[in-house]
Parts: C-alpha cells; structure tokens; sequence
C-alpha cells in the first residue's frame, strides 16, 4: 500500500493485527501525520462506519485534553480501507518508555476523558501500548472513539479491563462498560507510577481502592472526585512541580487582604470555573465576570497588564453551584500565583469574551432569518386582501320574492370580474353597515355590470335589517388564515414560546450551533435491535432499521432522507410504534403539508389495528372544509373527533344501559311501572299534580289500584320506593341525567357539556385529544386555536422537504423532540408566481438583489440537512434510506444514477428474490426493458405553442392517444387480474394537463375502466387512469408512468423549469413497472439549454434522454416497441 485518500505513506508505525494499520504519511502539501487504515471487512463495515460518523468525526479538530488530536476521516475504495489521520506525535507508545508516565499527564487524560464524559461518550481505549508520548514528553491516549471496533478485533488489552468489562467481551448481554471502567483502565495503566512515585498513605489506599475496585458500583462515580483525589496527592519529586500546568497566571487582590487572599488562590489551583460577561466593566472597560471554586465565588477583572484583579472583600467562603452549571462557564486550564507569571491572559479571555458576543450575534441572526421567513406570509395576506372583492352600495331593493337587488357604487371593471368569480365558485358576500357591524348576507344570484347592480338569492338578512348604504364585500378571513398561523408560528419561535426552546437555535442557524450531547448507541444496540422491530423487514434494510433506532434517541432533531420508494412511511409507522413500546403515555403528532401524507401514516396503523389489534390510538383532526371535500381518506373517518366522540357517546350509552339492566333485572321485569316512572320522573312536583293524574286515569287497572290512595307526589315516591327499591330510584335518576349530558355532547358548541376533574373544566374535545396517543393533522390545521394548549412529545413531520420554513415551524414548535422526514432530491415548496407579492417582499427586506426561490423555495429541512452534511459531528442526525422498492431495478438504476450520486441501491436477490418478477411489466416488449422513450421528433410539427402562460403540444396529445390505445389492446385482461395495473400521465405544465383532460375520453380505453354495479343497480365506474402535474402525482404511485415532456421548439432554447431536476425525478420515479417518456428526443439532445438564470449547472433530462438513445430505448414508432 502506497496511499491512503490523499495521505502517501512514509512508514508503518504499529501494526495491531492484519486488517489495522498505523502509518506515517504525508498530504500534498508534505504535512506530516499519522493515518490508521481499517481494511474493509463486509461483516464489519457497517459497524466501522457507524463508528467513524458517530463516534470519531464528531471529534475531528478538537483539541481534548490527554488525546490525540484527530484530523481527517474517509474511504479509500481503492486501497479497499476506512482511514482515521491523527496529528503526528513523533513519539514512542507508553509501553516503551514507561518512566515518562507523570502525574501531570494523568489529570490532563482524565480531564479528557470528564469532558466526554459530559457529551456522554465514554468507553476509551486505555492502556500503555495505546498511550504515545510526543516529542515534547506529553502523553496523549490514541484511536478515541474506536473502542468498538478494537473489542471486535480482540485488540483490547484485558489485564487493564475492569473485572466486568473481560466479562462483557465474552457475553454482551450483561451491562456494557461505562465511564467507571475507563477510570479503572487509566488507574491500572498509571498504578506502576503511582506506586513507584508516592508513599503508601490514605489518599493513595483511597485512590488504588475504589478506582480499582472489582465491582464497579464500588467505584467512583465521578471524575471530579478522581481529579479531587489526585490534587491532594503530595509531590515526592520537584522535578515534577513545574509539569502540572503549561500556563499560570497572576492574580491580585487589595493590598491590605493579600494574607488572607493565598487560601482563595490555593483553591483556585484546585478548581476554578469562570464565567465571562457580555459586557465591559464601566471605566477602565476591562472585560469582567464571576467565578467560583470548590470554596470561593466572587467577581473578577483582566486587567490590560495581564493579570485577573479579585477584590477579596467582594468574595464570598461558599461555591456558587449557578456559575458552575452556567452552560457558557468554563473550567480554568491553568494554574495560579500571586507572583510574576510569563503568560498573558488578556488574549485568552478576549477570545472567551468575543466567543460570547458573537452568541448574541447569532441570536440576532436567528431572529433576522425568521423575519425573512414571516415576510412571505405577511405579503401573502396583503395581496389577499387587497385583491378581494369589496364595494359600495348606495341603494338596495326586493326583487323576485325576497331576494334583493344591490345597486353599486362606482364599481370598476376589476370588481365585477371578481363578482364573475364569487359567483362561479359559490362564495358569499358579507355587508357591512355605517357602524362597521358585520353579517354574512348569501350568494350571488344574478349580476348586470352596465345597470351596475347584483341580485343575492335567499339572503340571510331582511332588507329591512339593511340599511340604505354600505358595503359588500368578501369574506377572505378562511383564506389568510394559514398565513396568520404560520406568522404566529414565527413569532412565537422568536420569543421562545415554544415546547422545546433548544430546538430554535438549531432549526435557524444550524451551520453554528452545537447539538446537544448524545448517550452513544452501541454496536451490538444496532445488532440487539432487530429483534425488538415489529416489521421484520426492516431486518433487511440497514438504513430504515438505524433511522428507526437512531431517531428514537438523537434527539431533539433527527433528519430522515426518503428517495422514491425507499420505505420512509414504513419507517415512520416503526417509529411510531417504537415510541408507544417504550412510553404507553407518550404523545405523538403525525404531520404534513397535505392531507394525503398524513393519512398515508395513519391508514398504515388502521391496518395494523385491523389485522394485529395492534391497540395503536389514534385521532384525525381535520378542518370541515377537509372532511366536507371529502380530502381524509374514507378508511380514517371513523377516527376523526366527531366520529370519535359520537362513537364513544354511543358506546358508552348502550354500555351505561346494559350494565343497569343487569344490576336491575328483577326490577326491569316490571316494565309497566318503570315505564311509568320514567313519566313521573320528569314531572314538577310542585304543579303537575293534575298531569299525573290524568296519566294515571288512562293507565292499566295494575297502576290504578297501586296507586289509588296517594294524595300527593309524596305519597307517590313512597310506593315507587318500596315497588323499586330506593337504590334502584337513585341510580335511575343518575343514569337519565348521564345519558342526557352524553346525548349533548355532540350538539353546537355553546350547548355542549363539559368534564370536571375535581379541579378543572375540560371540553371533550380537549379530553380526548390528551388521551389519544396519536394526533394525525396538516401542518397548519394542528394550529387552529382550539388545539392551542396541545404538547407532543414526538412531532413526525412527513414530506418535510415540501413545506415553507415558517409552515414548518407551526407543528415543530409544539414538539419536544423533531423527526423530519423528506426528500430534497424531489418538489421543494411552492413560490408565489404573484409579482405584486415578490415586489413588496423585497420592499419590506430592502433587497431588490433577494433569490426568492433561493430563500423561500428551499424548505427547512433542505436547509439542515445541508448544514448537518457539512459539520461532521452532526452526520449521527441525518440518515438517507438507500434501498428503493418501487421502481423495476432499470429504472431505480436510472433514478440513482442521475439524482442520488449513485446511493440509492436495488433490493438485493438475497432480500427479495423475485424482485424482477413482481416488477415486470408483463409486456412481450420487442426489447427486454422497463424504460422507453416514445419519440415525436419524426411527427408532423412536434413542437409546443411557446405559450408561457400556458404551454401545451398537440402533437404529444396525439401520441399518447395512439400509447393508450396501443397498451389498451396489449392489457385485454388487464381487469381480470386481481388487482387491475393502472396508469399515469405526468405532464410538466399545467395547460398542457388541461388540453390532455379536454382532448382524451379515458372511458374509451375499456381495459382500464373498472365496472361495479352495487345493490341498488346503481352503475358505478372507476377509471384507473389519471391525468395530472407533477406536483400533484407526488407521494403517489402507479404501475405505468406516462411522462409527457411537453417542451419542443424548431432552434435551440431554455427548457424552462424542466432545467429542475426534482420534477423530473418526480416524475419518472412514480412508476412501478413500465415508464414511457414521450417528448422530442432530437429536441432535448440537440437544442435544449439551460435557463441563463438558472441555478442548475446540468441538464439531466437531456443527459438521460442520451443515455437511453445511447441504449437503443428511444422509438419513433409503437410498433418498434410492442409486437
């Protein structure tokens, strides 16, 4: 081996067995460093990578006490290796020359190792032969972070192990190591020095006993305690003086407290932790802040002469536990004196002082991004409303019975267009009169522009509640709403009013803010886990079962990338079903930008309700305009609210009567007097006496005679009492007033009855939403104000890639913890096309120069994966699902190629062996193939209309007429097969999808139009072909995908947004089976460009298209095709 990555070796350094090496390399610019190779191994690969993203990257370029520094990290494919460079030491192992072991060296490892510790990594590779001493005599411990992989090769040294750990390596199932056996580790590797160095006394017995002790619960339990033991340990050697700090720094205090000030500085020398202010201290402007030791706080100064000024008399005998536990304080590195010292501390905290304010600059940059995000919003509801219908009237008249005529003032040719609209979709108008009150008047029946007068048909007002003049105008309130909550939402980001405050500063300003510190996932957690997942086929699929794993602990954000058909619902209902194993009460909000993908989940756990009674409680929430459009899938409507509670009302009544039934039954036999007592029941007994009687004159004789000596109701309740039985009275009276509140709690709102817990009213609403487990809503639904006080532990927010930053935030900043889910590679969110909209926008930014597709068309999720793929120690918070199962393996092979650098894999024959029989076609094609380009290069005129507004191409129309009827003739038995295949037509353009609709019949294509005919004769037809945009096919799926290219012209020019690559991937990747483009093949190779504004460097669909002429795919003529 001659080169590793960029790295050309010098020499081996160490070899630990036959697949590790380290050697001593060089980069291109003759830096020297150390490189550990790892040769690839199939059956520990996956282990390697997970921990080299997990557990080494993270700690690339730091600067940790006691360790190596660790430089670089990659694959060599073609040395077939992982490698890991670290700094060069120039040094020997400690093994070699032990009498260089020191006590210095000691605490800066456990140092270290305490500040792993605290981003809750442990487990350290620990002993002399994996200890280096540099040139300059320090002791630093080598390959941190790869504990793993040296257990999996059997290169940990077991005479440093603690007893447990030599127990763990042969049975994984008992606890694994914890940071008590790397203490146990570091004491062994130093036990000859100490031994060698100090005395036999109380502090050492302390330190050998409970760091060495055999059970381990027996051991410290806290670094600081260790470093405690170790600074009360006396130096036997002065050589060894100077070596306990590189840098020590004066301090000073009032002349007349310097005798008692030694104790605070010789406590200082054991701990001190400062905390630096965001301001300079009046006058001098010395930078200043607090401090504390293990029995001193008080203030500091750094004067400009480079000393720290402690004013004694403002100390305080006491450790202040709050500037400890500041996150922004830090543990002093260094030692103290009150005599000369050589090192300058200004320069240090000049740096901490900076390292703070610039803090406070990403807060104000964090809050700057999400004022840019709310603009959109906010100018969306301008435009919205200064575009609405809105005018005058000056006189109003009945006509026609009652409807009324309002004559208008001074209306323009613009509001009687908008009048035109209202009418045609129905909407109604709203008066308002010279008082400013407001009423909803009705539709439009009738409009006359040139006598400037409309008519409302069955108006909700009488003319005489009307007055003579006022305004009518549209009610646009339902249309802004979910701009106002997406404001809403950003304004309560920024000021924090969130359920996770922690997630603000990563979700705005990702590139600069650290994660919070993680507890490692282990590799046999990754290995134990495949026998906790309730889908076993994940056990398949590494990247769906490590993004289940991982996103149910690296918390409070995790990113999941789904590619076409790669299982990302499959993953999400894992997830969900993961979290209800783990926490039965925890809460749960599935959501998304659409309907459709919420329900995709949600449908997903009714089936696993229906065949597993799988017990998974969930909820729909949805607005009435959703469920009155019928846009909630029919197999979820049972679990919307309404349908929840009317089921529960009904339930719980048939239960409350069944259940007196059988307490009762020997009184429910007398069903005359009961029945005669629920009459009476419901009688005023101060005034219905003469009611009573008269009922009881048309009774049966049995009622008469039992009741004939009664004088008053009093009389009554006696006979009742002792016939019934007084129990029987009292909890009949009870279950009448329960099933009464039962029967109006589906009533209007003001009507409705509400649940006392003993110390609060709750709607039933609110009840049921804190006892569901599983909340399924929109992104901007879930924000309506009834659901305000809603919380979730989990929010799983699906095709998050397609959703605004400020729609984003509106669930997200309900969650404690994120799970996004999306696909960058596919349709980002939607830009306005309004030019009024985009112009004020950068009026209100002051940014005439602002990308708007860049700023607003690049979703949240986008930008932090993005982010999270450039800071390494974020790689353990994204995860791609690499394995497609939709597509035939041609066109996965395709959709990789182009769209996914090449990582979007195949399913392989060993998962499913007859992947290629379960996707075929079944099609005796003339060329064995899932993919083909229907050319109309060759036809008459094949080029579109050049309509921007609206682009359409005749010619391809016609050619799909002919492929329609073509795979009409080819699928004769299509409908005889259980499930029928169907089709879909994909077009880039909108007009084009229009033309399509209006020119082809799809009944006429019989074999692809299923008949049912219900019991009622009824003759009912399901067209198992569709016509749509791109846009709308996303999330979906069919077993042909048509795509029509739309775009041709005569001599070169720009394609348009089909330069976008994600509709394109879109597009094609929706195909189960067989994938048709039609389109001009000579059109796209030859003379389409790239849009000169366009922020694409490649032309892919021009790429592919040669590709597949290249392949022989690309046909003029179906008969070419079919045979």
């Amino acid at each position: 081996m001659e080169r590793i990555g960029q790295y050309t070796i010098i020499q081996e350094l160490q070899q630990l067995n036959a697949k590790l090496n380290l050697w001593l390399a060089e980069n291109d610019e003759g830096e020297i460093y150390e490189v550990l190779s790892i040769a690839k191994n199939q059956p520990y690969d996956r282990m390697v990578e997970r921990l080299l993203r997990n557990e080494v990257k993270p700690l690339i370029n730091r600067e940790i006490p006691g360790f190596q520094k660790i430089v670089d990290t990659g694959i060599d494919d073609k040395a077939q290796c992982y490698f890991v460079v670290y700094e060069n030491t120039d040094g020997q192992s400690l093994e070699e020359v032990y009498e260089s072991a020191n006590m210095h060296d000691l605490k800066e490892i456990c140092k270290g190792l305490n500040e792993l510790k605290m981003e809750k990594r442990e487990n350290y590779i620990i002993s002399p032969r994996y200890m280096v001493v540099n040139a300059q005599k320090k002791l630093k411990t080598r390959y941190a972070g790869l504990y793993e992989l040296f257990k999996f090769e059997n290169l940990l040294e077991k005479e440093y192990l603690a007893p447990n750990v030599v127990e763990w390596l042969s049975d994984t199932t008992r606890p694994r190591p914890n940071f008590q056996d790397d203490i146990y580790a570091l004491i062994k590797s130093f036990e000859v020095h100490i031994h060698n160095t100090y005395y036999i006394g109380y502090e050492l017995n302390k330190i050998l006993q409970t760091a060495l002790a055999a059970k381990r619960t027996d051991r410290l339990a806290k670094y600081h305690i260790l470093m405690e033991l170790l600074e009360q340990l006396p130096i036997e050697t002065p050589e060894l003086l100077n070596l306990n700090y590189n840098e020590i720094i004066k301090v000073q205090t009032q002349a007349e407290h310097e005798a008692e000030f030694q104790e605070l500085v010789n406590s200082m020398n054991e701990n001190a932790w400062f905390l630096v202010e965001n301001k300079r201290s009046n006058g001098q402007e010395q930078i200043t802040g607090r401090f504390s030791t293990n029995e001193w706080h008080g203030r500091f100064f750094v004067d400009e002469r480079g000393y720290i000024f402690i004013p004694f008399n403002g100390c305080r005998h006491e450790k202040h536990d709050r500037i400890i536990s500041n996150d922004r304080a830090f543990l002093a590195e260094f030692a103290f004196t009150t005599q000369d010292s050589n090192f300058d501390c200004v320069d240090f905290f000049t740096e901490k002082f900076e390292a703070h304010n610039s803090l406070a600059e990403l807060n104000k940059s964090k809050n700057h991004k999400v004022k840019i995000w709310q603009t959109l919003p906010e100018q969306e509801i301008r435009f919205i409303e200064e575009n609405a219908f809105s005018a005058n009237f000056n006189h109003r008249e009945n006509t026609h019975g009652d409807n009324i005529k309002f004559y208008l003032e001074n209306a323009s040719k613009q509001d009687w267009h908008k009048i035109k609209n209202l009418k045609n979709e129905d909407l109604s108008l709203y008066y308002q009169d010279p008082n400013s009150e407001e009423s909803k008047i009705g539709k439009i029946l009738d409009y006359h522009p040139k006598e400037n007068y409309l008519i409302i048909k069955d108006p909700l007002l009488s003319i005489n509640a009307i007055e003579s003049t006022g305004k009518l105008y549209e009610n646009v309130i339902p249309e802004t709403i979910p701009f106002k909550r997406q404001i809403e939402a950003c304004n309560n980001f920024v000021t924090l009013d969130v359920e996770n405050p922690a997630l603000c500063s990563i979700l705005a300003t990702p590139e600069t803010t650290a994660m919070p510190t993680q507890a490692y996932l282990a590799s046999e957690e990754y290995d134990n886990f495949s026998d906790k997942l309730y889908n076993s086929n994940l056990k398949n699929d590494e990247t769906q079962k490590e993004a289940v794993l991982e996103a149910l602990n690296h918390k409070p954000v995790y990113l999941i990338q789904g590619p076409p058909g790669a299982g990302k619902t499959t993953v999400i209902v894992e997830i969900i079903r993961q979290l209800v194993e783990r926490d039965k009460d925890v809460k749960i909000l599935v959501s998304s930008q659409s309907n459709l993908a919420v329900d995709n989940v949600l449908e997903k756990l009714e089936e696993l309700n229906q065949k597993e009674e799988a017990g998974l409680d969930y909820m729909r929430l949805a607005s009435s305009h959703a469920m009155d459009n019928k846009n909630i899938n029919a197999s979820i409507v049972p679990n919307t609210y309404a349908n929840k509670l009317k089921n529960w009302v009904t339930s719980t009544a048939e239960r409350s009567t069944k259940d007196f039934s059988v307490r009762f039954a020997d009184q429910e036999k007398h069903k005359i007097i009961v029945d005669f007592y629920e009459f009476y029941a419901l009688l005023n007994q101060q005034n219905d006496w003469e009611k009573f009687q008269e009922r009881l004159k048309k009774s049966q004789n049995y009622l008469k005679n039992l009741f004939a000596e009664t004088r008053n109701f009093k009389d009554v309740q006696k006979i009742l009492a002792k016939t019934l039985g007084s129990e029987f009275l009292t909890l009949k009276d009870l279950q009448r007033d329960w099933l009464a509140l039962l029967g109006n709690t589906t009533k209007a709102k003001k009507n409705r009855p509400k649940l006392n817990n003993g110390s609060e009213e709750k709607e039933f609403l609110e009840a049921m939403l804190h006892e569901s487990t599983i909340i399924g809503a929109t992104c901007i639904h879930i924000a309506s104000s009834q659901y305000k006080d809603l919380r979730f532990d989990y929010v799983i927010m699906d095709e998050s890639s397609k959703a605004a930053p400020a729609e984003t935030l509106v669930p997200i900043n309900m969650g404690k913890n994120i799970v996004m889910i999306g696909d960058h590679k596919q349709l980002p969110p939607v830009v306005t096309r309004e030019k009024d909209i985009k112009k004020w926008v950068k009026e209100e930014l002051e940014d005439n120069g602002l990308d708007m597709d860049k700023t607003f068309g690049e979703s949240l999720f986008e930008k932090l994966i993005l982010a999270f793929e450039e800071d390494e120690s974020k790689h353990n918070y994204i995860k791609m699902l690499d394995v497609q199962y939709r597509m035939p393996k041609q066109v996965g092979a395709l959709i990789s190629k182009y769209f996914y650098d090449g990582k979007l894999k195949n399913p392989e024959t060993t998962v499913i062996p007859d992947y290629d029989r379960q996707k075929h076609h079944e099609l005796p094609l003339k060329k064995d193939t899932s993919i083909v380009f229907y050319s109309t290069s060759k036809r008459k005129d094949p080029y579109d209309n050049n309509n921007k507004f609206k682009r359409q191409n005749n010619c391809n129309v016609q050619a799909l007429k002919d492929l329609l009827t073509e795979l009409n003739r080819a699928y004769s038995d299509n409908l005889t097969k259980a499930k029928p295949f169907t089709i879909g037509i994909i077009a880039g353009y909108r007009g084009q999808v229009e033309l399509l609709k209006s020119s082809i019949n799809l009944y006429h294509y019989e074999n692809f139009v299923e008949v049912e005919t219900p019991p009622d004769g009824t003759e009912k037809r399901n067209i198992l072909i569709e016509i749509n945009t791109v846009d709308k096919f996303q999330g979906a799926e069919r077993d042909i995908i048509i795509y029509d290219v739309v775009r041709s012209s005569k001599s070169a020019s720009n394609i348009g947004f089909l330069d976008d690559y994600r509709r394109i991937n879109v597009a094609i990747s929706r195909v189960k089976r067989l994938l048709f483009i039609v389109g001009d093949s000579e059109y796209l190779i030859k003379r389409a460009t790239l849009n000169p504004t366009s922020k694409f460097t490649e032309l892919k669909l021009k790429r592919i298209t040669q590709e597949l002429q290249e392949q022989g795919l690309v046909f003029h003529e179906l008969k070419e095709v079919f045979q």
